[in-house]
């Protein structure tokens, strides 16, 4: 309940132009989900999640990587049904998360990452950047990169532009409005990567200029561009 109450508060607070493209971004994400129910996070939008996810009716659980007390390995062993899963939560979320991939029925289709993907150990699955996060999925599963780039494209135009400039500095709306910049940036450009593995070196370049559109300060796709050319 007290989660609840702080999560309708730093809703109604954000309504500033600036900070709608977190409360559109909430959305997104769980309208993304697509029946999976567990939404691996680093804490930073877990409140307005929440209430998406109350306001759209879908069932979420979220778990936050960062979050090692023993209280909410408490927590995250109740969200388990399985006993080896459960046993490993109470060791705490490193010894869950290795644990968890040794179940990959309960992985594929059922979690979402949002937050780095090598939180995740995976073991002959595979981390994907999707519209909105990451998902994981068997290493079999192949993308036609032209289709995949176009899902992007669509999230992408819906998304818009980011300008925080006006944002309080060290306000609370201002770490959420970066990390769905920063986010934003970051997943476009791990798309660009993933363009690139698969000999798609012009799709990879819209994918790295978009994550720089989000977040000009991002150098991780100023190096990929600036690879490509060297090897051109």
């Amino acid at each position: 309940v007290v989660l609840l109450g702080a999560a309708m508060v730093n809703h109604r607070a954000t309504t500033v132009d600036e900070l709608r493209p977190v409360v559109r971004f909430a959305d997104e994400v769980v309208a993304r989900l697509q029946g999976r129910t567990f939404l691996i996070t680093d804490g930073t939008l877990d409140a307005s999640l929440r209430l998406s996810a109350r306001q759209a009716q879908v069932p979420l659980h979220l778990i936050n990587a960062r979050n090692d007390s023993s209280t909410y390995a408490a927590h995250v062993a109740s969200l388990m049904r399985e006993p080896a899963l459960k046993n490993a939560a109470h060791l705490g979320l490193r010894a869950f998360f290795q644990e968890w991939m040794h179940h990959p029925a309960s992985l594929t289709g059922q979690v979402a990452v949002l937050t780095s993907p090598h939180t995740v150990p995976v073991s002959g699955l595979s981390v994907v950047p999707a519209e909105a996060f990451y998902i994981i999925r068997t290493s079999s599963v192949e993308d036609d990169p032209e289709a995949w780039l176009a899902a992007h494209r669509a999230a992408w135009g819906q998304r818009g532009t980011f300008q925080g400039d006006r944002l309080v500095k060290g306000d609370a709306g201002q770490f959420q409005y970066q990390f769905v910049q920063r986010w934003s940036s970051r997943l476009a450009n791990d798309l660009g990567v993933a363009l690139d593995d698969r000999k798609q070196p012009g799709l990879a370049r819209q994918a790295y200029e978009q994550a720089l559109t989000f977040w000009p300060d991002n150098i991780s796709p100023t190096l990929n561009l600036l690879a490509q050319v060297q090897r051109e």
